[in-house]
């Protein structure tokens, strides 16, 4: 018994064997159906009529026919046979034209789905990469405004020995209200940032573009709406800053800056995403390896679309 496998391709409802009667059908599909690698179909005349559920005579007429020429078969190899008896069985003769036909598509849909997996991890990755950096700059957040507060707290203190220790959690809390005075929304982008914010940030950040800065931390933000839940938000842009200012800046002009050139962005990259194509003394970029286009769908690097 054969353990091979051969797969029944549509075609076959259009070849000659379909105009034959039923049994002939029978018997064919029964000899596709135990035929292994190789096209060979091992049994007895006897032993393959029982297979096909079909009587010895109709066994031997379906034999005869598919060993005999057909002149109005589609594949013009061995004169239309579809068979050649051996020993022990027959041979299926167009059999490895038809595997190889098989393992063709095969190849093709492991290839699809090998690329759906890369995809789908290179998304995952990103969304990974992006849910770390949110938490890191929440924390760090929140262990200096807790830094601040305690240091108010202790000041007051000194100066106030005389205040009930009883206070010291309701006034923590007031203080930590009034440590960050900047806000955000998806509407009105940044809001309280005065011009003493900024002459201190390009003091501490000189190599950054403060505008520019801004704005890209603003469409971050729009982009990202799950991940634009947080209350202190002068540690966000300071956190911003400094990873620019790390990275190289980000002024046009400076001995310490790069200059941003805009040429190899794409052309379908949609406005709020331009931003993640800054490319360093042109190289690639460092973080984000997809952007969004125009019309919402998402691009790797390599051209392809999710």
């Amino acid at each position: 018994m054969s353990d091979g496998y051969t797969k029944l391709f549509a075609s076959i409802t259009d070849s000659t064997i379909w105009g034959e009667p039923n049994t002939t059908r029978i018997v064919w599909i029964t000899m596709l159906a135990m035929a292994d690698q190789h096209g060979y179909v091992g049994a007895s005349v006897s032993g393959l009529s029982h297979r096909a559920r079909v009587t010895i005579d109709e066994c031997v007429v379906a034999l005869a026919c598919f060993s005999a020429p057909d002149k109005w078969s589609r594949t013009a190899e061995f004169e239309g046979r579809r068979i050649a008896q051996t020993e022990g069985g027959w041979i299926l003769l167009n059999h490895s034209a038809y595997r190889a036909k098989m393992d063709k598509d095969a190849r093709r849909e492991q290839s699809r789905i090998a690329m759906a997996r890369l995809r789908s991890s290179r998304v995952n990755d990103v969304n990974s990469q992006l849910a770390k950096l949110t938490e890191l700059t929440q924390a760090e957040a929140e262990a200096e405004a807790e830094a601040e507060a305690e240091a108010v707290i202790n000041t007051s203190d000194n100066n106030n020995t005389s205040a009930p220790e009883k206070n010291t959690s309701a006034q923590r809390k007031k203080v930590t209200r009034k440590v960050d005075s900047i806000s955000w929304t998806s509407e009105g982008g940044w809001i309280g940032i005065c011009d003493g914010d900024r002459t201190t940030w390009s003091i501490a950040y000189p190599a950054t573009n403060l505008t520019r800065e801004l704005e890209k931390a603003n469409q971050w933000l729009i982009s990202n709406p799950t991940k634009a839940v947080r209350g202190l938000w002068r540690r966000f842009i300071t956190s911003w800053l400094s990873r620019v200012q790390d990275g190289g800046g980000s002024r046009q002009n400076g001995s310490t800056a790069f200059r941003r050139d805009e040429s190899h962005i794409p052309s379908d990259c949609a406005d709020n995403q331009r931003h993640l194509w800054w490319m360093p003394d042109g190289r690639t970029p460092r973080k984000i390896p997809i952007y969004t286009t125009v019309d919402g769908r998402e691009r790797y690097l390599d051209g392809t679309y999710a």
